[in-house]
């Protein structure tokens, strides 16, 4: 028998306080799915990359803006969506800097990371023309 997809969803303010709660929500939600404990701290570490991105860069620091997170999984495979209405950004027009070339440095690393631990990462724009960044990790891997 299938499962259906299971959807999770959480709507914070642009404010790196609720960085702590968005990782736990992730955490509570991924318990669910069949995620390996290993994955789901990358998977968790993607997502926090992904929100103080968005708090940053997309909003610059306004605190007063929104992010909404959805997890959803299902039996072959697990998705955060990390959504808001701010500057777009495409992860993959983004030119990683050599490894040598970040130390000393501080940032650089957040989409490397978001790459090395998923599966996939797609940007696009949700129903109501919101960016939004997927990050999708296959079970079983």
């Amino acid at each position: 028998m299938e499962h259906a997809q299971q959807t999770f969803k959480l709507v914070v303010p642009s404010d790196t306080v609720n960085l702590a709660m968005i990782r736990d929500f992730v955490e509570v939600s991924a318990r669910r799915s069949a995620l390996e404990e290993s994955a789901m701290e990358r998977l968790k570490l993607a997502v926090d990359e992904a929100c103080a991105n968005v708090i940053e860069h997309a909003y610059d620091n306004d605190n007063t803006r929104e992010i909404t997170v959805h997890v959803w999984f299902d039996q072959a495979q697990i998705g955060v969506d990390v959504i808001d209405s701010g500057s777009p950004f495409d992860p993959h027009s983004h030119k990683s800097l050599r490894l040598e070339d970040l130390v000393g440095r501080t940032g650089g690393m957040g989409i490397r990371i978001m790459k090395m631990a998923t599966d996939e990462l797609v940007a696009d724009t949700d129903e109501n023309g919101h960016n939004r960044l997927r990050l999708i990790k296959r079970l079983g891997d």
